[in-house]
């Protein structure tokens, strides 16, 4: 299996304010990004939104589409798609 690395932010924690506050961008790219390998990730668990958008999960989504890279995960799925994954039969 290939090993990932999380690379630094090329940005500051705080610079998708007011869509997502610095605070929760440190706290998820220090704890918790590196633990993820997706084409895109939204950490959707409570502890990912309540500081700024408390019980109002929809608004935390909604905002989430401010902040996304659209080519940058256009490209990763380009790529995705021609990888070839062969599964193992985990019954033997």
């Amino acid at each position: 299996m290939a090993t990932y690395i999380l690379p630094d932010l090329r940005y500051d924690y705080g610079a998708l304010e007011p869509h997502v506050s610095g605070r929760i961008m440190e706290l998820h790219h220090d704890k918790h990004h590196a633990g993820y390998v997706t084409l895109m990730v939204l950490d959707a668990w409570e502890h990912a939104y309540y500081l700024q958008y408390e019980n109002r999960k929809a608004d935390f989504f909604q905002a989430a589409w401010h902040v996304w890279n659209w080519t940058d995960v256009g490209q990763r799925f380009e790529t995705a798609k021609r990888v070839s994954i062969t599964l193992n039969d985990a019954s033997r």
